[in-house]
Formats: structure tokens, sequence, C-alpha cells
């Protein structure tokens, strides 16, 4: 190898050296393991589908030794699941702003789906919008989606989402409201059947899916300022999510 290259080489090294503390490998369902990363110095986060509902939960740790965890909470719709532990002071990786991935950017990938760890290595090929969870959801970025769910998953056990209370349509103009659901956030702020949403914060929606998106990465408690068409006119109106 020239010198660059085993540079390289040793710093991809290191790098899968310094994550290993921080992944395990989980005994979540029978027939079915799966890797976990420390959240925090008790908290692990893995995939939901491969966690049972109910009972211990086997973690195994870098180095061999091994613990119990419980189940603090899941969210099926983005497939994240919260493990809690007792006794154990987790190394948590350091979290980077996604937004600063490159196409081109080497990537590591690392797991533990037996007593060691796996690693390969690989670039950046593309940096789209979002991708699917096994269960179908779209998710636009996993950095940022499990700094919102994992917070309500330890709290709540479950994860709180407001909801607007309205059905619409994609027109050419924006999103036709079809239905406004009774005592609703929708019917508080005053929106009406035959209004078209025009825009959300001050950007245009044009489907449903960006309201979804949007609702989804809201908290209960937000104001949105909403632009509808009623009537050939402009109205502005804040929603209070709930």
């Amino acid at each position: 190898m020239t010198t660059t290259a085993t540079d390289l080489s040793n710093s991809l090294a290191d790098a899968i050296a310094s994550a290993s503390a921080s992944v395990v490998h989980i005994e979540g369902r029978e027939h079915l393991s799966s890797s976990g990363i420390a959240w925090s110095n008790d908290v692990i986060v893995t995939a939901a589908h491969t966690i049972r509902r109910e009972g211990e939960i086997e973690v195994r740790f870098d180095g061999g030794s091994s613990t119990t965890a419980t189940l603090a909470g899941r969210d099926e719709s983005c497939d994240v699941a919260v493990l809690r532990t007792t006794g154990n002071d987790l190394k948590t990786p350091q979290w980077r702003d996604a937004s600063e991935l490159r196409v081109g950017h080497l990537a590591l990938a690392a797991g533990r789906p037996g007593r060691t760890i796996r690693a390969t290595a690989g670039i950046i090929s593309g940096i789209g919008p979002e991708w699917r969870t096994p269960g179908g959801t779209r998710i636009e970025s996993f950095i940022s989606t499990l700094q919102r769910v994992v917070p309500s998953l330890l709290t709540h056990g479950t994860t709180a989402r407001p909801l607007l209370g309205l059905a619409v349509y994609p027109v050419e103009s924006g999103l036709l409201v079809i239905s406004v659901k009774s005592g609703s956030a929708a019917e508080s702020a005053g929106i009406l059947v035959g209004d078209i949403i025009r825009s959300v914060g001050g950007d245009a929606i044009r489907s449903p899916r960006e309201l979804h998106h949007r609702l989804r990465d809201a908290e209960i408690g937000a104001q949105w300022t909403i632009v509808v068409s009623r009537g050939g006119a402009e109205k502005t109106v804040t929603v209070s999510l709930r």
C-alpha cells in the first residue's frame, strides 16, 4: 500500500474501533437478533420490528459482557424502539449534522450481529429527500427523526403527534379542504370546507404528503400560520396544533 492508502486504512479501522463501544448486540425476539446504538448512558435505540413487546431483552456489549434491558417505548411508523438498561455506563457516539453530508463522502456502517463488530465501507452515492421504513413510512432525516421521537418514547412510551383534523384533496392551486372535524385545531382556527390551503409557514403546499410530513415533524402546541384561499380572496389563519 502507498502511505496515503495505509493512512486511510488505519483511519477507517480507528473509526470502527471507536464506534464499537457504542454498538450493541440485542436478542429482542426469538430467532431474530439485531444491533443497537447507545443513545445515552442507559438508553439504547434499535429497530422496532426486531423487539418483542413484553419481557426482558438481552443486550451484549463490546468485550462480551451482557445485561438485560426493558422496552421503554416503540414507534412502529418509523421503526424505532427505545430500550432502558440499568447499572451500565454506555458510551454514546458523537452525532454530526446530517446536512454536512455530500455525495462522495466516505461512509462506514457498523453492526454487531454476534459477539464481534462487523463493518463495511462505501461512499455516499446520493442524498435523496426521503427513505422508507419496513412499514412504508417515508423518513426525510433519520437523525432528526430520532432526536424528535426518542425523548417522546422515553417520556410517554409512544410518540405523540399533532393533528389538524381535516381532510384535503390536491388541486392546481393548493389543497382543497373537503372536511373539517368538529372540535379540531382546524375548526378552532376557522378553516372551512371549500377553503384551499395555499401555504403553511410561508411555504407552498402542493400535496397531502407534504402536509403529512410537516405534521409528522411538528410538535403539539406549535403555532402554524396557514394561508387559505376563500371565495377568491386569501385569508391568513393561525392554527394551534394539538
